[in-house]
């Protein structure tokens, strides 16, 4: 169980990594490290109200059908985001 909850978080900040280096690049700008952390604190919000799900979990508390379901969700956001901002990769 700990191990699905170690890669959703990954995945999850990864995700938001990912998304706000996207805005970066499409806006030509560079974030500094203050309004990086405001920007974070946005997108993870987002994510948060997207998928109805936590990012920042006490592993020992979730079961592993709500860890999976987490990825899952996860997953299809990352999809539908790049899907929509970049169109079918594969």
């Amino acid at each position: 169980m700990a191990t699905l909850y170690i890669q959703y978080r990954i995945t999850a900040w990864q995700t938001v990594n990912q998304m706000i280096a996207d805005a970066e690049q499409t806006a030509q700008i560079q974030l500094d490290g203050a309004t990086r952390r405001v920007a974070k604190a946005v997108v993870i919000n987002w994510l948060i109200e997207q998928t109805q799900l936590p990012v920042d979990l006490i592993p020992e508390t979730v079961p592993v059908q709500d860890s999976i379901q987490a990825l899952q969700a996860i997953s299809h956001l990352c999809h539908r985001y790049f899907t929509a901002h970049f169109g079918d990769i594969a």
